[in-house]
Order: structure tokens, then sequence, then C-alpha cells
């Protein structure tokens, strides 16, 4: 895969094809914070607690240090030794593109192979395959989170039929991306008949039909040896683990924050379902509609409103916006073109 450079200005397509979900979600964000009022919000921010709110972001850094460890763990297994400290900007920079790309929230990840292979000589295929093992590791974490988080809902309040109907489609993706997975992992080579029917359906395609088998059967050999990997495997499962209690916790030090003292249970349901909302395909990080569903479901489960949405609007604070400026000042560092890269998963 080639990425574009930023040798050459946005053109207004690319301007429109990200700007336009972007300025949309940002719209939906101050329609959300409208509604509750931002009055309260400042009310709630002027009271603050800066100590509990840095802890917060403690968690936020060594949750994504967690991450660049379960992917350096799975770079490692083909026998590559890379710098965590690379790894960590190089996520970042995968991180800003995913917040910057409408529905798919993939573009980034392309992204990161590709500085495998520019700053660590890491060749594309392999880079590939070490993001689609962690990948896989945090899937299954987070699939378990959701489901124990909508198994608890019950003893908590009676079940509204919108969020039944949230994870319906949620479980169809889950169920296709489980079998994508499993599809690649058992070698049964449905890729290769997609790869072959489309060469004989499309004659341009044809003379590089071979190269397309050849790469994605190296691709598939890495992706399947890291997960054989019974060492890699567990510690990136440790790491999984260790990064979602992180994010468990910066909700919670927000709330104390702000001298609300949240129940476990409340956070951990509203956390699960929180994630259904944000792997919704909406705007660019889910932005505006994830706020509006976190503040939506907190306050059916009782949380204040205003508290609630002072609480997202802290997190998103750093998680989007922070990650976004930071990663993206280092991508074009790096000679990345944002925008052109975002707009490619659109």
């Amino acid at each position: 895969m080639e990425l574009k450079i930023r040798s050459d200005k946005m053109d207004s397509k690319d301007a429109w094809k990200v700007g336009i979900p972007l300025w949309l979600g940002i719209g939906i964000f101050a329609i959300a914070f409208r509604y509750i009022g931002f009055g309260e919000i400042l009310q709630n921010l002027r009271g603050l607690n800066l100590f509990l709110y840095f802890l917060a972001i403690l968690c936020i850094i060594c949750s994504i240090f967690l991450w660049t460890l379960r992917w350096k763990f799975f770079i490692e297994v083909e026998g590559h030794k890379t710098s965590t400290y690379n790894l960590f900007k190089t996520l970042l920079v995968g991180l800003a593109i995913n917040n910057l790309t409408p529905l798919a929230k993939l573009g980034g990840e392309p992204v990161r192979a590709y500085l495998l292979r520019r700053n660590e000589n890491i060749r594309m295929r392999e880079g590939l395959a070490s993001v689609l093992a962690e990948l896989t590791i945090l899937f299954i974490v987070t699939l378990a989170f959701i489901i124990l988080s909508l198994f608890l809902i019950p003893f908590v309040i009676s079940p509204p039929s919108w969020v039944i109907l949230m994870v319906i489609p949620f479980a169809l993706a889950a169920a296709l991306i489980l079998a994508g997975i499993v599809g690649i992992y058992s070698g049964r080579n449905i890729v290769i008949r997609i790869i072959e029917w489309f060469g004989s359906k499309i004659e341009r395609l044809e003379p590089y039909k071979k190269k397309l088998i050849d790469r994605y059967l190296e691709f598939q050999r890495v992706f399947r040896r890291s997960l054989k990997n019974r060492k890699a495997f567990s510690k990136a499962l440790v790491a999984a683990v260790l990064s979602r209690a992180f994010n468990f916790a910066k909700f919670y030090l927000i709330f104390l924050a702000l001298g609300y003292r949240i129940d476990f249970l409340t956070l951990f349901i509203g956390m699960g379902v929180s994630i259904i909302v944000l792997s919704l395909p909406t705007t660019p990080g889910s932005l505006g509609v994830y706020e509006g569903g976190f503040i939506s479901i907190f306050a059916f489960l009782g949380v204040p409103p205003q508290i609630a949405a002072t609480v997202v609007f802290l997190e998103r604070l750093v998680w989007f916006w922070g990650v976004t400026i930071v990663g993206g000042s280092l991508g074009t560092y790096y000679g990345i073109d944002i925008w052109k890269s975002s707009k490619r998963e659109t």
C-alpha cells in the first residue's frame, strides 16, 4: 500500500469528504451540550478537582502505553526489535487518523503499518498482520466487556427497547468481524476465492491476481503465527485487560473529580453500552453521537445529565481532541497527509 505523502495540497473534494462529517459531528456535539445547558456544565467545571483529573489523564496515557505494548508483543513474534517510544508515537498517529475517519474508523491502521515499514524497515504485510493480531485481542476483550455489561443491566434497571435495538446491529457487525478473523486464521482461503473471482470478472485485475494472492498468503502466515504464539497472545491479552481497567479508572476518577461518587456497577454498564455507540459507523470518532449517547445512557442509569455531560466533555477533551492534535502533529512531522489518509477510508 502506498500512502499519499504531504507534498501536494488537499483538494476541495478531499476537504468536503472529511470536513463535512467532522463539522456535522461538531454540530451534534454543540446541540447535545446546548440541550443540557452550557451554564450548568461550566459550573461543574469550576468545581473540578484538578489533581483527580490529572490522575484520569495519566490513566489515558497508561491505556495507550499498554496498547503500544500489546502491539509490540506481536511485532516481536517475527523477530523484529522496535522502540516502545517510537511505537507509541506511531500508534498516536494511527489513532488521530481513526478519529478523523468517518464510517469505518480504521483509516489509521494501514498508516501504522506504513510507518513501521518506513521507520523500522518492517515489511507492510508483516506490519498489517501485527496490527490485525493486536486488534483481534482488543476485539475479544471488548466483546467480553460488552456482553458482561449487557448481562448486568437487568440487575440495575429493566432494559429499555432502544438498548435492544442498538445491540442488534452491533451483534451483526461483531459476528461479521469474528467470521472475518476466523476465516483468515483458519486458512480456508475464502479471501483467495474472492480475489480469484474478482480477477476473473475484472480484466484489469487479472495481471495482478497472482501477486495479490502471494501477498495475502504471506500476510495470513504472519497473522496465524502471531496468534499461535502463546507467550505473545497471553501477554497481549493481559495488556488489553489492564488497558480496559485503566479506562474504567479514568471515568471513575473524572466522576470523582466532579464530586460525584458513581457506583461501580452503574459505571461498568454505562461504559459497555457506550462502547456500542462509539463503534457505530457515524461521524468521525463518533463525535457528537458518542457524547449524546453517553449522556442518555448514564442519565437513564440515574446519573444527573449535567454531570454525565461534563464527564464526557472532560474525557473527550483528552481522548479525542488531545490525541487527534498530538497524533496529527506527529503525522505531519512524519510527512503523512492526515486528511488524505483519513479520506481513503470514507
